[in-house]
């Protein structure tokens, strides 16, 4: 059965094809919550661009990320991964890295920092064996992965990505002796002040 989808003007049915759908009528649907079951439905349209811009719609509801994670179009995917990667499951994401696609691990390996520790830590162990040098250094340069993981990639077969790996658990170990310097002269101050109080109290007393 072929998808087709009918507008309806001064009670005349119209029926749009499916260049009509991808190139006109999607891009004036309002990205609204109330426009999130046509989405749902958009979302099984044949042509790839249409469910392109579905995955790229804010207001889609998770039945229709489901859809979308099984696309047989690597573009949805990355749509997906671009717009909506927070609210993939930890299964989705391993099976998304597992594509090997360059795009999607790129993208992944960029926002790292936006998921909790667990996950971000399963997900840069297998980026930081992907075959993808760009991965590799994007890894190598993000101060917000495990030191496991760049430690890892000291050793990696590109020096250029081993030697970026060095120098960000360089400046992660100056930024921890700044944090614990700071919190040293806080307590010191906190100490300091407790003194002043008690020789006021003694003052206060006579």
């Amino acid at each position: 059965m072929e998808a087709e989808v009918k507008i309806l003007v001064n009670d005349k049915v119209f029926v749009l094809n499916y260049e009509d759908v991808s190139e006109y009528l999607v891009d004036f649907i309002p990205d609204r919550p109330e426009a999130a079951k046509v989405f749902s439905e958009l979302a099984y349209y044949p042509i790839p661009s249409v469910r392109e811009c579905m995955a790229e719609k804010e207001n889609i509801d998770d039945e229709t990320i489901r859809v979308l994670l099984g696309d047989s179009q690597v573009s949805v995917l990355r749509k997906l991964v671009n717009h909506h990667m927070q609210r993939l499951e930890k299964e989705d994401v391993l099976r998304l890295l597992q594509t090997g696609d360059a795009t999607i691990q790129e993208s992944i390996a960029y926002d790292l920092r936006k998921f909790e520790e667990p996950e971000r830590l399963v997900y840069a162990e297998y980026l930081c064996k992907s075959d993808n040098l760009i991965v590799r250094g994007i890894l190598a340069e993000n101060r917000h992965i495990p030191e496991e993981v760049l430690e890892i990639l000291l050793n990696d077969r590109n020096p250029d990505v081993a030697k970026k790996a060095e120098v960000t658990l360089r400046r992660i170990e100056k930024r921890n002796k700044a944090f614990l310097y700071n919190l040293a002269s806080e307590l010191d101050n906190l100490s300091d002040n407790d003194d002043w109080d008690d020789e006021d109290d003694e003052w206060g007393d006579d």
